[in-house]
């Protein structure tokens, strides 16, 4: 069996960048790392009278004839749901930016708090694509794939292993972290379970929103970087992760966002002239690049170092891989990571013009 849809190397992070997906949220996890007093009672166990049951998604429906128990996740940050959910799962994609493979989040949710070993890391090959011959070898009786770029044929091919779950409408998108724990609960037969955890950490969330009142309302634009001979700044659609998550914790998207580029269409992200910068007005600007000097040339540009945010030092700059991975393709585990890892101090800092770059060696 070959497939060039076993392609699920991350999601791209940016129009010329690929980032992988996160983990999960560990269910006892203090979640005070978001400021919540959530209880930590244990979740139980499924229930498996609920099966067979079927999911609908972009490549048609899927039905499963009984609680898995060995599970291969493809695509972003979809293997956080399921160990969330007590589910370790039989392999897991490579993480970008980690030495091994796994997200801090994802491992002590893992071995501390399932008192699991990690699985096997599915490592793509230079042409980012992984052999269908591995998936099979760990015999798999679900193929999560909800946030992933599979194609119809690689939905085909991968059926013919085990029932699979793609992404809902669009390639590397599946909603919020709280929509793919929705799923995974159904998935795996604990809808309860999934209802109670993403509770949890909803308090959580708006805890640190309440924690962070600088942010209620203020307008963000998240980006990129520019290459060399650049002549457009690559920005997220609304409907990306990023701008998701931001909204989440009180940010509204600046509305001129939308009136420069104009209609995203499928796309989650789109361009703006650096000579219509003037005309993209916002509290705070958000890139990332996994490039230190990158972020230096893009900072010094003539047009960039004159538009409002960055001349006047309201700016945030990610190079840090695991922040980075945190907010890029958001999961219960990764949200409150990053929020007691300083994602919001940091934006409220760039809200007050105290510009903050943030690299790997914090």
């Amino acid at each position: 069996m070959t497939s060039d849809a076993m392609k699920e190397a991350p999601r791209p992070a940016g129009p010329r960048r690929a980032l992988a997906p996160f983990v999960v949220l560990a269910l006892t996890l203090s979640l005070t790392a978001c400021g919540s007093s959530a209880d930590k009672r244990p979740i139980s166990g499924p229930q498996p009278d609920g099966f067979p049951i079927s999911v609908t998604h972009a490549h048609g429906e899927t039905s499963i004839p009984s609680t898995p128990e060995r599970v291969v996740v493809l695509g972003g940050s979809a293997e956080d749901a399921v160990a969330a959910l007590g589910v370790v799962p039989v392999a897991v994609p490579e993480e970008y930016g980690t030495p091994d493979g796994y997200t801090a989040w994802f491992r002590e949710h893992v071995t501390a708090e399932l008192g699991a070993e990690l699985p096997p890391v599915l490592s793509p090959g230079k042409d980012g694509v992984y052999d269908p011959e591995e998936i099979l070898s760990y015999a798999p009786d679900l193929i999560f794939a909800p946030y992933s770029g599979i194609t119809e044929a690689d939905y085909q091919q991968l059926s013919d292993i085990a029932p699979t779950i793609a992404y809902a409408r669009t390639p590397w998108t599946y909603g919020t972290w709280s929509d793919i724990v929705e799923l995974a609960g159904t998935a795996l037969g604990r809808p309860e379970q999934a209802a109670e955890l993403i509770s949890r950490t909803q308090a959580a969330v708006d805890s640190a929103r309440d924690a962070h009142p600088q942010l209620e309302g203020r307008s963000f634009v998240f980006g990129e970087w520019l290459e060399d001979g650049s002549t457009d700044l690559a920005v997220y659609s609304p409907d990306d992760p990023r701008p998701t998550l931001l909204r989440e914790f009180g940010m509204t998207d600046a509305p001129s966002v939308a009136q420069e580029v104009g209609s995203f269409g499928d796309d989650y992200y789109g361009s703006v002239s650096l000579e219509r910068l003037d005309a993209l007005t916002t509290d705070v600007f958000i890139g990332w690049s996994n490039s230190r000097d990158k972020i230096a040339q893009t900072l010094a540009h003539p047009l960039m170092s004159r538009w409002a945010p960055i001349a006047e030092g309201r700016y945030y700059y990610l190079e840090d891989p695991e922040l980075l991975m945190a907010v890029t393709t958001p999961s219960v585990l990764s949200v409150p990571w990053a929020v007691q890892h300083g994602f919001l101090d940091d934006i409220t800092s760039a809200l007050g013009a105290d510009a903050v770059i943030r690299t790997g060696d914090e």
